[in-house]
């Protein structure tokens, strides 16, 4: 009995040391206007219902307000961003990722932009 208490205690170990974080999440209510660090290996899992409504668009500025990657979302409730897919050649430094919507209603004009900061390592 000790013998396989301590085989499944080492493969349990061996199985901590060998996993990795893959994704990041975040929830737009708590991350906005704060800054997050994060390694490019990693993607970005930003929560953004119910702040914002589940249709609109995210911008990725470099520190001059270049826009260095921007993308559309459609009826979703999170966004996953993998920043070595779309700068796969962007230094280390501080980004800026915007969230942007516009509510079409009767009669009601509404663009909505929520920020956060992101610091890549």
């Amino acid at each position: 009995m000790k013998k396989y208490f301590k085989i499944i205690l080492l493969l349990l170990l061996t199985n901590q040391g060998f996993s990795q974080i893959d994704e990041i999440r975040v929830n737009l209510l708590r991350a906005k206007n704060q800054t997050i660090e994060i390694n490019k290996e990693h993607k970005l899992s930003v929560l953004i219902y119910p702040e914002l409504p589940r249709t609109g668009e995210y911008i990725v500025l470099d520190k001059k307000n270049r826009i260095i990657h921007t993308e559309s979302y459609q009826d979703v409730d999170y966004v996953l961003i993998n920043f070595k897919q779309i700068c796969p050649r962007a230094p280390n430094g501080k980004y800026t990722l915007k969230f942007k919507t516009t509510y079409d209603y009767e009669n009601y004009d509404n663009n909505e932009e929520e920020i956060i900061f992101l610091k890549l390592k």
